[in-house]
């Protein structure tokens, strides 16, 4: 049994146990450090398990905790890189984005991503396959009724002629 830092692919050992079933359970406590990964854009703690679990009772990992500085703490957006099919096609401070249609192909599946740059790093890039369909490939509604109403008050204190136009739209 072990317990293994991966830092951007690569793994550290923090503990390894070769008979956990001669081991008592007892509280244990680690400081990982730049040996162990601490400080790479992708990092991630595992418990490994490999061998014959005959006799191997109680054992439980909980309360798990980490502790230290807050390096999230001091940073800002810097701007948000757009991915379409895994290709960087622009970077962009605003929260949206359009692609461009002329290189779309109607009725063909892609991948957006997005990831989010700061002062500190990069995000993970989050994706989403979409289809792309044409605007003009959108049947448009057939039934549509509109009817206007006006309203016409005199009774306001300035002597305003108010006019309420109501729009009552229904698609059937």
């Amino acid at each position: 049994m072990s317990v293994i830092a991966i830092a951007d692919g690569v793994e550290y050992i923090i503990e390894e146990w070769y008979d956990p079933a001669s081991i008592p359970s007892t509280p244990e406590s680690y400081t990982l450090t730049a040996a162990h990964g601490v400080g790479a854009s992708d990092f991630q703690i595992a418990w490994v398990f490999d061998g014959y679990t005959y006799d191997i009772n109680y054992w439980y990992i909980d309360d798990v905790m980490l502790n230290g500085s807050r390096a999230k703490a001091g940073r800002s957006f810097t701007t948000n890189k757009v991915f379409l099919d895994g290709q960087l096609v622009a970077e962009t401070a605003d929260s949206e984005y359009q692609f461009d249609v002329t290189t779309l192909t109607p009725y063909e599946t892609y991948t957006a991503g997005v990831a989010a740059v700061y002062t500190t790093g990069q995000s993970p890039t989050a994706e989403k396959d979409f289809i792309y369909v044409p605007c003009g490939d959108y049947d448009e509604p057939t039934a549509f009724a509109a009817a206007q109403v006006e309203v016409r008050s005199t009774s306001c204190s300035n002597g305003l002629t108010w006019m309420l136009l109501h729009l009552i739209q229904s698609w059937l």
